[in-house]
C-alpha cells in the first residue's frame, strides 16, 4: 500500500503493520492512493469508507467488486451520502459505459441511497450495455430502481430492446398490467414478445388472455412461440387444436419445436392424438423431431400407454421415411427404436416385430437397423440382416 502522507512505511513493515497503518490513516485523515483485497478487508473491519471508495478505483476488478459489496453496509448509516456519492462517481464512465464489476458488487442492495444513482443512470439513452444494466438493477429492487425501470417501461420513444427488457424486469407487478398491454399493443416484435413473455407471470389476469390468443396468429414467429408457452400456463390444454395446427403446419421451426414442447409431461390422453399425427407426418427438421420422441417419451399418467403406444406404432413410418441414405448412427433425429426401448423395454419385442415385417419400402439402412435391434431383444445373433453399401461387416 502506498500512501500520500509521508509516513515513511516502507518494504516488509507494510505487510506486518497493514492494519494498524489503515487505522492511522483514518485517524489522521489521510487516505491511501491503492488497496488491496486485504486492504479493502481491514478498510470495511474499520469502517472507513473513503479507503473503500479507492476500492472503486482500484484496476483489479475483484477490488473494485468486493469494495461495492463493502459499501452495502453504509446504506442505512450516517456514512450513506459519502458511500452514494463515491459509487456515483465511479459507477459511470467518461466514454458512457459503466463499471460492471462495480455493478456486481451492488447486487443485492436494499437500499434507495445507494442505488438511485445507478438506476438515473440507466435512464440515460447514451448509455451503452443499458439492457446489461437492466440484469444487475433487477437484483436491486428498490423503490428508485422500480420508478426509473417503469418508465423505461412506459417511454413509446424508448429502444425497444431496452423497453422489452424492463418489461420483463418488472411487469410480472400486478400494477403493471396497462403497461404490459400497452409494450404488446406496439407494431415492434421484440416489444411484442417480452410482452406476451411477462403476461406468463399473472395466469390469474384474465385482461391478458385476448392478447394471448392473437399472439398464435401473429406475423412473428418469436412472438408466436411466446405466446404458444404463455397459452399453456393461462388456458391449459384449451387452446390444444390450434397449438397441434402450429406444430403441423407452422412454416417456422422454431415455432412447430415449441409447440412440440409444449406437450412435455403430459398427462392427458386428449393431447395424443395430436402427438400422433405429428408422428405420422413428414417433419424436415431433425431438430423438431428429436423433440417429439422427448415429448412421447416424457408422457405420464393417464396418458403414458398412449404416448408410448404412438412411439412403436410410429417405428416403420419413421424408417422408411427417414432412414434412407445412410446408417442411423449417422443421422439426426431418427432414433425412435431406440426411444421406444428406452421407455417401454417390456413392448419393444412386438414393436420391432411389427416394424420387421412391414419392411417394404424400407431403405437398405433402414432394414438393417431393425433387424439388428428386432434380433437383440429376441436374443438371435443369426437374424438375416442385409449388408448395406459401405459395409463389409453386419452392424452400425
Amino acid at each position: 500500500m502506498k500512501d500520500r502522507c509521508g509516513l515513511g512505511i516502507r518494504g516488509e513493515e507494510v505487510f506486518v503493520l497493514m492494519f494498524a497503518l489503515v487505522i492511522l490513516l483514518a485517524l489522521v485523515g489521510c487516505v491511501p492512493s491503492e488497496v488491496d483485497l486485504e486492504g479493502v478487508e481491514k478498510a470495511a473491519a474499520g469502517n472507513n469508507v473513503s479507503i473503500l471508495c479507492v476500492g472503486l478505483k482500484m484496476e483489479d476488478p475483484s477490488v473494485r467488486t468486493l469494495a461495492a459489496q463493502k459499501m452495502q453496509m453504509f446504506g442505512s448509516s450516517s456514512q450513506k451520502d459519502e458511500a452514494a456519492q463515491c459509487l456515483c462517481e465511479n459507477l459511470k464512465k467518461a466514454d458512457n459505459t459503466w463499471d460492471e464489476a462495480i455493478a456486481e458488487g451492488m447486487r443485492g442492495e436494499k437500499t434507495n441511497k445507494l442505488t438511485s444513482c445507478f438506476a438515473k443512470m440507466v435512464e440515460d439513452p447514451q448509455l451503452q450495455d443499458r439492457t446489461k444494466a437492466l440484469k444487475y438493477l433487477s437484483d436491486m429492487a428498490t423503490p428508485a430502481v422500480l420508478s426509473s425501470v417503469k418508465k423505461l417501461a412506459d417511454n413509446d420513444k424508448e429502444d425497444p430492446v431496452v423497453r422489452g427488457a424492463a418489461i420483463e424486469m418488472i411487469g410480472g407487478q400486478p400494477e403493471m398490467v396497462k403497461s404490459v398491454i400497452k409494450a404488446y399493443s406496439t407494431d415492434n416484435a421484440d416489444l411484442q414478445t417480452s410482452a406476451i413473455k411477462v403476461m406468463s407471470r399473472q395466469p390469474k389476469e384474465k385482461q391478458f388472455k385476448k392478447y394471448i390468443r392473437e399472439s398464435l396468429d401473429s406475423s412473428h414467429p418469436q412472438v408466436r412461440q411466446a405466446g404458444i408457452n404463455t397459452a399453456r400456463i393461462h388456458f391449459g390444454g384449451r387452446l390444444d387444436e390450434q397449438i397441434c395446427k402450429m406444430m403441423l403446419e407452422d412454416e417456422d421451426v422454431g415455432v412447430r419445436k415449441t409447440a412440440v414442447m409444449s406437450f412435455k409431461g403430459t398427462t392427458r390422453k386428449e393431447a395424443i392424438p395430436c402427438l400422433s399425427k405429428k408422428a405420422t407426418t413428414e417433419e424436415s427438421s431433425a431438430e423438431v423431431r428429436d423433440a417429439l420422441l422427448d415429448v412421447l417419451k416424457s408422457t405420464k399418467g393417464s396418458a403414458r400407454d398412449s404416448g408410448f403406444a404412438v412411439l412403436c406404432d410410429a417405428i416403420p413410418f419413421w424408417l422408411r421415411t427417414y432412414v434412407k441414405d445412410d446408417v442411423v448412427t449417422n443421422l439426426e433425429g431418427v432414433g425412435i427404436v431406440k426411444a421406444q426401448n428406452d421407455v417401454n423395454h417390456e413392448n419393444s419385442r412386438r414393436c420391432f416385430e411389427k416394424a420387421y415385417n412391414r419392411s417394404s419400402g424400407y431403405s437398405c439402412y433402414a432394414k438393417m437397423h431393425i433387424s439388428l435391434w428386432y434380433g437383440l431383444v429376441l436374443g438371435k445373433d443369426e437374424m438375416p440382416i442385409p449388408l448395406c453399401p459401405g459395409f463389409t461387416e453386419y452392424g452400425e
